[in-house]
């Protein structure tokens, strides 16, 4: 595998009856795990490969929506390691007639109809085909950065309430929400806002989950890594 852009690679480096857990991934659910185990933290760009040789155990923490996290969950099953997929719970669809649960983000094209006014909160990933959209697409960008072309940039700096999302989506005129099954309570506000003005929802579906146990929280992976591990932590 390539190279990450953070992954958590904590060790039981202070205490000897410690061992050395991988978590791949920059999520919250991530740092509120290494924050919980005991030993020194470091915080490095490495690849699974190289990080599962010093490995007791891989905690697989990326975000919902990255594929990259069964990966991990494969490399880990290669190198002997005891893997776990720590991922939160996605968001579940309300009124059947205004969501539209996608497989992938290419379907959006045969979804939206044309002339469609949408507020997209995905990732760059997206971006190739939201411009294919024959659609006016918002996105939100910091610090004044300029939208792909053919997309409309919207300044904001999170956090955002239910309140605001409201406000702005009915100043832009907006008829559909574009977002991923991150879940979380980021992009909450969004969706609830959305629920309450009656728009369409179009939520592109996550990853299929990797053959391996599954923790919804960091609480229940530091559960998880307790009872396989032999340790006092």
């Amino acid at each position: 595998m390539g190279k990450r852009d953070a992954d958590l690679y904590v060790r039981g480096m202070t205490r000897a009856d410690v061992p050395t857990v991988l978590i791949t991934g920059d999520t919250a659910e991530a740092r509120a795990l290494a924050a919980a185990w005991p030993g020194a933290c470091r915080v490095e760009r490495v690849s699974d490969q190289a990080a599962l040789a010093g490995a007791a155990a891989c905690v697989a923490a990326e975000h919902p929506c990255d594929p990259r996290a069964a990966d991990t969950v494969r490399h880990a099953r290669a190198a002997g390691v005891a893997v776990l997929r720590l991922c939160r719970p996605g968001w579940h669809p309300r009124g059947a007639r205004r969501w539209h649960v996608l497989r992938r983000a290419s379907d959006l094209t045969r979804t939206i109809p044309p002339g469609a006014h949408v507020f997209a909160a995905t990732g760059r990933e997206e971006e190739v085909v939201l411009r294919r959209l024959r659609a006016t697409v918002y996105l939100r960008r910091r610090g004044g950065r300029d939208a792909p072309p053919g997309l409309i940039a919207v300044e904001g700096t999170p956090p955002f309430t239910i309140a605001d999302e409201m406000r702005l989506f009915g100043e832009l005129g907006i008829g559909w929400l574009v977002l991923r099954d991150a879940g979380g309570e980021g992009a909450r506000p969004k969706l609830d806002a959305a629920r309450a003005l009656g728009l369409h929802i179009a939520l592109i579906a996550r990853p299929a989950l990797p053959n391996a146990p599954v923790a919804r929280t960091s609480k229940e992976a530091l559960r998880w890594l307790r009872q396989i591990l032999p340790s006092d932590a």
